[in-house]
């Protein structure tokens, strides 16, 4: 599938409408709940700005119930103060939409290019800024995103020509009306290396000048100390315990665990008449089918009767609620460790992950996670971050694990099946550079 200018690569990033020059074809990255939008935009400035150049500007979305912010480069042709065009169409079709969370357009522009907005519960999607050269990838790329799943679209907007159900068909500019120029609550690109920014970078870059300093310093003074004592006959000092591995070093393979959780899944799924199995929760290590009695002709000797026949080794059984409820369970074998330094940055794996949940018809959450681990001598040592995402997903735990494991230094912490809704739910924490 395209992204926001694969198939117009080299091609201007910017939309003129009359008078008026726009940013467009950027990457939207969301906001974590924990995280600050300027902490993100710098952690991630440092990679690319999704289209394989270093990013230089950016442009928030902090004031949306979901805030957001695009990367973009000066080198591709942007520049400071542009007003972003998605951030333009959002305002515009939210005040036309009665503020509607949903909405995708597609429009031809006056060179002949094409343009396609995607918003999605109230969040515009990484592929949501989208320029095209030819109609066809255009077109293929607006109608892919209209598939069902992820629930109606409230305001639909497309050419006659490509008769989408229930669009309408203005033109870009006649959808924007009034809102051209833009008003001042549009955001605009921005440069990332603001002067407070070089401030903290000058100020990290002399703390950071510093504690080395001491380290070298300090690293000769235990060598020379050690080296008096053993002059002096005295036994040098055993050098300090080695830090404990990082948390990836233990992570199981993604496509092992969902093998195993996929293989638990259908040997608990037992039919026994007058219960029905309502959930499933499986980690790779152990496994779990909860099931609801129905009727009252079926009583628990039921469930077990079924366990013992037709259930696998070590199976086992219990039964609560006044007998109205049971749930048997599993010892899985410990998937093998497949330790994966984390080796993506953190923009290529959001743009990653966040791809795969909008082609798969699914919905996610994604929150950010550090952790200090123990060093020498129980210690502080170095802080390493994940992005932890919950997905929720029609399809099961086979199809996920081939995207998952393609991601070094990533793990599934817990997978689900909801019975009542024919849905699961994926727990994964994703490590990265």
């Amino acid at each position: 599938m395209p992204g926001p200018r694969d198939a117009a690569r080299g091609a201007d990033p910017t939309v003129t409408l009359g008078r008026h020059t726009l940013a467009a074809a950027l990457v939207w990255h969301t906001v974590a709940e924990d995280s600050d939008l300027l902490e993100e935009v710098r952690d991630l400035a440092s990679g690319d700005s999704g289209h394989g150049t270093a990013a230089d500007l950016y442009v928030p979305r902090a004031t949306a119930e979901i805030p957001q912010f695009a990367l973009g480069a000066s080198a591709e042709g942007l520049r400071a103060g542009q007003p972003s065009l998605a951030a333009l169409l959002d305002l515009v079709l939210r005040d036309a939409d009665g503020g509607t969370p949903d909405a995708a357009g597609a429009w031809r522009l006056d060179d002949g290019r094409y343009y396609v907005f995607l918003r999605r519960d109230g969040a515009i999607l990484p592929d949501g800024d989208a320029l095209f050269a030819r109609e066809a990838d255009a077109r293929d790329h607006f109608l892919a995103s209209l598939t069902p799943g992820g629930g109606p679209w409230h305001a639909l907007h497309a050419p006659e020509a490509w008769s989408v159900a229930g669009a309408g068909t203005d033109t870009l500019e006649q959808v924007l009306g009034n809102a051209l120029p833009p008003p001042r609550r549009v955001a605009v690109l921005r440069p990332v290396a603001s002067n407070t920014m070089r401030r903290a970078g000058l100020a990290a870059g002399v703390a950071l000048l510093v504690a080395l300093t001491a380290w070298h310093q300090q690293g000769r003074i235990v060598d020379g100390a050690n080296a008096l004592m053993i002059r002096a006959g005295v036994k040098a000092q055993p050098a300090p315990p080695a830090p404990p591995p990082p948390p990836w070093a233990a992570a199981s393979d993604p496509a092992v665990v969902a093998a195993r959780c996929a293989d638990a899944f259908r040997a608990l799924g037992l039919s026994v008449p007058g219960w029905t199995p309502t959930a499933f929760t499986c980690d790779g290590r152990d496994a779990s089918l909860a099931f609801q009695r129905d009727t009252a002709v079926a009583g628990p000797e039921w469930m077990a009767a079924a366990v013992r026949r037709h259930g696998p080794d070590g199976a086992r059984l219990t039964v609560g609620g006044e007998a109205e409820r049971a749930t048997v369970r599993l010892a899985l074998e410990r998937p093998d460790a497949m330790p994966r330094p984390p080796a993506w940055r953190q923009a290529r794996l959001r743009n990653h992950l966040w791809d795969v949940v909008a082609r798969a018809e699914s919905r996610g959450r994604v929150r950010t996670d550090r952790r200090t681990l123990p060093g020498r001598e129980g210690g502080p040592g170095r802080t390493v971050r994940a992005l932890v995402a919950e997905i929720t997903s029609p399809f099961p735990p086979r199809r996920w694990a081939d995207a998952l494991a393609r991601i070094p230094g990533s793990e599934i912490e817990t997978i689900q099946w909801h019975g009542r809704k024919e849905m699961w739910s994926y727990d994964a924490r994703l490590w990265h550079r």
